[in-house]
């Protein structure tokens, strides 16, 4: 079988922001793997790395382009090895509106069977990869300004 994988990858720190920034972290089920994670997803060939993002947010979380606020260009990128390959992982920190529902059981792999919303602390405890938790912690600096302007009363001059 011929191998479709580009060596390139995404992952989306998920947040929205309530009191503080609150992540969402997906959790694989036993089939595959047993262990909370961000949203992460391999780049098809020839696709755009933010085209690669919205598709694996999509698939992923059930999150449409609608319900998302803003994408950060990339926070972060790690390389790695696995399959015999050399990756390189694209992280964006994506926020999106408060009002919005996940939905995990549209994804064809099914390979997840539960989310949470998490403060960053429980989300770095929680996740298995050290690039998954690392880029939370990045993320989490771009959340709280992101989140902290929000919950600012704006200045209007009359």
């Amino acid at each position: 079988m011929v191998s479709t994988r580009t060596g390139l990858k995404i992952q989306a720190v998920i947040y929205r922001c309530n009191d503080g920034p609150e992540f969402l972290i997906l959790h694989r089920n036993t089939e595959h793997g047993d262990f909370w994670q961000n949203v992460t997803g391999n780049v098809e060939p020839g696709e755009d790395l933010k085209v690669a993002l919205m598709r694996e947010i999509r698939e992923e979380a059930g999150i449409g382009e609608d319900c998302i606020d803003h994408v950060t260009d990339d926070v972060t990128a790690f390389r790695f090895r696995a399959h015999d390959m050399n990756f390189t992982e694209h992280v964006y920190a994506v926020r999106i509106r408060d009002s919005c529902s996940i939905d995990i059981t549209r994804n064809v792999d099914h390979e997840h069977d539960r989310y949470e919303w998490v403060n960053m602390d429980e989300a770095v405890r929680k996740v298995r990869w050290y690039t998954n938790a690392d880029a939370i912690r990045i993320s989490y600096i771009v959340a709280s300004s992101a989140c902290a302007s929000l919950s600012q009363p704006s200045d209007k001059k009359n």
